[in-house]
């Protein structure tokens, strides 16, 4: 499985890459309290839901340069990387939120967090990389 993430200073989508049908699943959306309990759901989740990879949205501006978000979706990742087994890895997600809009209002991070996981799934298969899931 791969867990897609949405990382924001409120809220944190999620989203899931189902191991037999390889299809992009809604999964959750945590709060964002505090680092340390957003830490401890995401180790409980990578056990529970078997996750081998996990893809966090990259924030960019529309020209592809970093935002004011940017550097605190990096300390996100850093802290995550050395907390976790699993590799960290970012994927662009320009455009993501602006879609997920389209679908919920209500929706809008964990819709998010399925687009950059469908983006990055798509590329890789464009690219010729055989993942397992």
């Amino acid at each position: 499985m791969y867990l897609g993430i949405d990382y924001g200073e409120r809220r944190v989508g999620l989203a899931l890459a189902d191991k037999e049908t390889k299809i992009v699943l809604p999964f959750k959306v945590l709060e964002n309290k505090n680092l340390e309990q957003i830490l401890e759901d995401l180790k409980k989740i990578i056990a529970e839901e078997k996750i081998l990879k996990i893809i966090v949205g990259w924030p960019l501006n529309l020209k592809g340069e970093p935002t004011e978000k940017t550097q605190e979706v990096q300390e996100f990742v850093d802290i995550l990387a050395k907390n976790v087994e699993v590799p960290v890895l970012t994927f662009d997600e320009r455009l993501t939120s602006r879609a997920a809009k389209m679908l919920s209002a209500k929706k809008i991070d964990v819709g998010a967090a399925m687009l950059i996981l469908e983006s990055f799934l798509g590329q890789e298969k464009a690219r010729g990389k055989i993942y397992d899931l």
